[in-house]
């Protein structure tokens, strides 16, 4: 509408002068005979420009080409050709001030339809967060109760543990492919995988010997619970190695790829990363309290150590891996479990 309202009124002047004109010559008197021979203008020149006029009106901007040819012929007045001329110039000002216009028609629909986005998707996160709380919170009073029975043990807690990662894991999965968001919004990429497995294996090997020289030091020194042990309490087959490969992986789309991501997009401020970090760190030690103490402060740090080692990357690739080592290292260790 605005484009319409331009063009009309640039042409509105020059529509009634050409009008004028008309009228003028077919009231005018029979031309002078010092006149006869003389370059002017026709009704028919008169017409192509009022023609053209309304084409570019309608936005045929094709049609400045044939008020180009009037402002170039030799058999029309100075102001025939100037008045052409002119208007041959309003034309394209008008043009590319249409051209701007629908430009910033385009940029504001973009960003409209982004800001649609981040709408649906900050409201997708809150409730699939809430959602995952919910089921945490189920399986750490499941947990908790079933412990105070006589007939659960390690295979049978594993086996749940297991299997509510497991489903958790694939009801996010289910509930990501009915929204149709990118994998990548997820961790589910592999752009910067490589650098990402390099760095989680590189920062990886000081912590496991940061660990295992902890293991040392605590056997060696008395009072307390690790005192006397061996190194490695415990030994873990191919399977279950392959097994826990594949939770570490579940886990860290629960809590890296789904939770941090959902609670950073759903704060505000210079903090929000760290805050998300810690949110979804401390969530998942509560989860853990129905374990030692130790089980659950090491939950903890890793939670924020996983949680800084995705934010730089945000791929699931070397953040997942990292938690396969370090993950079973604890274990053989025996500082989770």
């Amino acid at each position: 509408m605005m484009a319409d309202s331009i063009k009309i009124h640039t042409f509105e002047i020059v529509l009634q002068t050409l009008n004028f004109h008309m009228i003028q010559r077919s009231d005018a008197v029979e031309e002078p005979e010092d006149k006869k021979g003389q370059p002017g203008t026709s009704a028919s020149s008169i017409n192509t420009l009022k023609d053209a006029a309304w084409k570019i009106i309608k936005g045929d901007f094709d049609s400045s080409s044939k008020l180009y040819e009037i402002a170039a012929s030799d058999s029309e007045t100075d102001e025939m050709r100037d008045l052409a001329e002119t208007m041959g110039m309003l034309s394209v000002k008008i043009e590319a001030r249409e051209f701007s216009l629908e430009q910033k028609i385009e940029e504001i629909k973009s960003k409209n339809e982004q800001l649609e986005q981040a709408a649906k998707l900050q409201s997708m996160s809150g409730f699939l967060l809430s959602t995952t709380v919910i089921l945490l919170s189920f399986y750490a009073i499941l947990v908790s109760q079933i412990l105070k029975t006589d007939w659960i043990n390690s295979q049978i807690q594993t086996a749940i543990t297991y299997g509510f990662v497991a489903g958790t894991g694939f009801v996010i999965f289910l509930y990501l492919r009915k929204y149709r968001f990118p994998l990548s919004y997820w961790g589910l990429t592999l752009n910067g995988s490589k650098r990402a497995l390099i760095e989680s294996i590189l920062i990886s090997i000081p912590v496991a010997a940061f660990v295992i020289g902890l293991k040392i030091y605590l056997i060696n020194t008395p009072g307390n619970s690790f005192s006397g042990q061996d190194i490695f309490i415990t030994t873990t087959t191919g399977v279950n190695l392959f097994l826990y490969l594949i939770n570490s992986f579940v886990q860290e789309f629960i809590c890296r790829g789904f939770v941090q991501n959902n609670a950073e997009r759903m704060l505000t401020g210079k903090y929000k990363s760290f805050i998300a970090i810690l949110t979804t760190s401390m969530l998942f030690g509560v989860v853990h309290m129905h374990l030692s103490g130790t089980t659950i402060f090491v939950t903890i740090f890793a939670g924020i150590f996983f949680g800084l080692l995705y934010l730089r990357n945000k791929t699931l690739v070397g953040v997942t891996v990292s938690h396969f080592i370090l993950g079973e290292l604890l274990f053989e260790l025996g500082f989770i479990g």
